[in-house]
């Protein structure tokens, strides 16, 4: 018997969040609870409150979904969230594509959420198929989601959009098989009466020139022709096939609707080079992110790449230390480690070493930026002939615990209260 549920995702990075753009839980966590869930134990955490964030209307035009999340992220600090789940609803969330939610979700640290969630809707669907998900597997999704009451319907008897299909009148051209579809391109012309007052485009027209010749095009005349609808007719056999689906691209100064050709339903402007491409294209309409894009990538995912598969692995059960490494370095408590827990002991005699105050992050604690050249993590790798210049990141050494333990509370801007207040690398109590 086959079971259904929701996926999840827990990560140390804290762009774990994006993924909740798509309809998935996730959300970061510590190392330790990550190396736990790896070996199949369960994550305990407390159950935090939820908070949800109305979304209605669209964006208009040239607000990006970069000025909405800052807004967004303005309003849920302002509220106070830490700690919450959000979740957004409302119609308004219908007009925005996955990447606009994965860029809110992925900003759900900044304005302090465990997660900003996006439920599965008829875009969530849309961008699966996209990405090479099989009708079999959306429609079970779907299924189940709705079974649940888990799926967002904006309004009553709302349906999913299927992909449109386009009509395609084939016919014979020249005695060669061609065929049209929405947005084909019937008319691609350079006019004279807005490119001959543009150096630069004029440059680019007489480049093309050379295209066009080639390409079995001509010059209709020097004057008001294309612009106005002194095209002349088209071929009849292209003609009979049209039923205001076709446009035309010219690289004039006027697009009033059936002003260039009566049977063209849209004319675009462009400069004469785009002209050109959209005439060879033979549609102004074609998609850029293809569902094969992501099934070559995802049939080679685990299959690495060139230089990942020149790396030589000894052939052994467990990791082979080398001690020369700066990057990968053994800890020890690793060492003597059984299966039984030792047993708890109280703390004595304990001492306040530092005192930060409020508004410390992890970054504070334990950095994943740059290694100042004065520290004591650099002084560590100095003393290992690594060059200044092979220094790195914190980030990048988080397999040395020498490194790590030394990089500790080692932010330059940290103030230690117990110091007179002032900002200094010296951490000791006094």
């Amino acid at each position: 018997m086959a079971y259904y549920y929701p996926d999840s995702v827990v990560g140390t990075d804290s762009h774990t969040t994006m993924i909740d753009g798509l309809g998935v839980a996730g959300w970061g966590v510590g190392g330790i609870e990550v190396e736990a869930a790896m070996l199949g134990q369960p994550m305990s955490m407390v159950l935090p409150g939820v908070v949800g964030f109305k979304l209605s209307g669209k964006l208009r035009n040239g607000v990006t979904a970069t000025d909405l999340v800052l807004t967004v992220t303005q309003m849920l600090r302002k509220h106070g969230v830490v700690g919450k789940f959000v979740e957004f609803y409302g119609d308004g969330m219908g007009e925005l594509s996955l990447a606009d939610r994965a860029t809110i979700a992925n900003m759900s640290p900044e304005y302090g959420a465990t997660m900003g969630f996006f439920p599965v809707d008829h875009v969530t669907l849309q961008y699966l198929k996209l990405t090479g998900r099989s009708d079999e597997t959306l429609a079970m999704i779907e299924a189940y989601l709705r079974a649940n009451r888990m799926f967002v319907d904006y309004n009553e008897g709302f349906a999913v959009p299927k992909e449109a299909q386009d009509k395609v009148a084939k016919f014979s051209f020249h005695g060669k098989p061609a065929e049209l579809k929405h947005r084909s391109v019937v008319i691609a012309a350079i006019t004279s009466c807005t490119n001959t007052s543009n150096p630069t485009v004029m440059l680019a027209a007489v480049g093309c020139r050379n295209i066009w010749i080639n390409w079995a095009s001509n010059i209709v005349g020097y004057g008001c022709t294309t612009c106005i609808g002194n095209s002349g007719e088209l071929d009849e056999t292209v003609a009979s096939a049209i039923s205001e689906n076709a446009s035309a691209v010219l690289s004039g100064n006027r697009n009033f609707e059936g002003r260039v050709h009566a049977l063209t339903r849209a004319n675009y402007l462009a400069s004469p080079p785009l002209v050109v491409a959209y005439a060879l294209a033979g549609t102004v309409v074609q998609s850029n992110v293809l569902p094969d894009m992501f099934k070559a990538t995802y049939e080679a995912i685990t299959k690495g790449n060139p230089t990942w598969n020149r790396l030589t692995v000894p052939a052994t059960t467990s990791y082979s230390w080398d001690p020369n490494s700066t990057y990968i370095h053994e800890p020890p408590y690793f060492k003597n480690m059984t299966l039984n827990l030792p047993g708890a002991h109280g703390v004595n005699d304990a001492y306040c070493l530092l005192n930060f105050g409020d508004s410390i992050t992890t970054d504070h604690i334990s950095p994943a930026g740059s290694i100042h050249k004065d520290s004591p993590a650099a002084k560590y790798l100095f003393e290992r002939v690594v060059d200044r210049k092979d220094i790195n990141l914190y980030g990048s050494r988080r397999g040395n615990n020498e490194v790590m333990a030394r990089g500790t509370f080692a932010n330059i801007r940290l103030v230690n209260k117990l110091l007179n207040g002032e900002v200094t690398k010296d951490s000791s109590y006094s």
